[in-house]
């Protein structure tokens, strides 16, 4: 950890302190998972609950730990060992062996740490108006109307992989299918939707032609 794993992705001391906390409870208990809300690593860093938030993120963006499932109960992580990073490293080209480093934190409006930029338009309430009218009111995904409160806002390339908060990268969607979708491509998600019969063929059809023509 000291001589490679931290130097390589110039993890910060709140990075290291999460690193060690999530590999203890998981690897070091014999499974390569943990589920964790943002009040146990709130509790665990001494952070608080945002910023415990932001450093998870960033955890995942340099490929430490990635995300399996996201709900009301926490997240659920693979936590992958220092070796098996590492490993990863060594397999990508030499331009990108620290592309994950993040050198400065960017902060919102707020003065809130984030994982990724993040334009301030993106929680207006006039923009996130314009995303559900034109998708007119109902879940990019699943299509079951939206009620206030019970929707989100989805990136269709997740942010994590560059996704930008620009209209077109952005999709209304209900908590359920935002939860499950993940980092899974918008592509893959619906497919998987018509394979659960949530989707009739027309409307994967449909969904597939909106998604490319975004």
């Amino acid at each position: 950890m000291e001589d490679v794993l931290f130097p390589s992705l110039r993890l910060s001391t709140h990075e290291r302190a999460l690193y060690v906390h999530l590999v203890r409870h998981s690897r070091l208990e014999g499974r390569r998972t943990v589920r964790v809300s943002r009040n146990d690593l709130a509790c665990a860093s001494g952070l608080c609950s945002s910023t415990a938030r932001h450093y998870l993120r960033t955890l995942a963006r340099k490929q430490v730990v990635r995300f399996l499932e996201r709900s009301g109960r926490g997240c659920l992580l693979e936590v992958l060992l220092p070796n098996e990073i590492v490993a990863g490293l060594a397999h990508s080209p030499a331009s990108k062996e620290l592309v994950f480093a993040v050198r400065e934190v960017a902060r919102d409006s707020a003065g809130q740490p984030r994982a990724w930029p993040r334009t301030d338009h993106f929680r207006s309430p006039r923009f996130r108006a314009r995303i559900l009218k034109r998708d007119a009111g109902q879940c990019f995904y699943c299509l079951r109307p939206l009620r206030p409160g019970e929707w989100t806002l989805d990136h269709v390339n997740p942010a994590c992989r560059g996704g930008s908060d620009a209209a077109s990268n952005v999709v209304a969607s209900c908590i359920p299918c935002n939860w499950e979708k993940g980092q899974t491509s918008a592509e893959d998600f619906l497919r998987g939707l018509r394979r659960k019969k949530i989707l009739s063929p027309a409307q994967l059809r449909s969904r597939l032609r909106r998604l490319r023509s975004m």
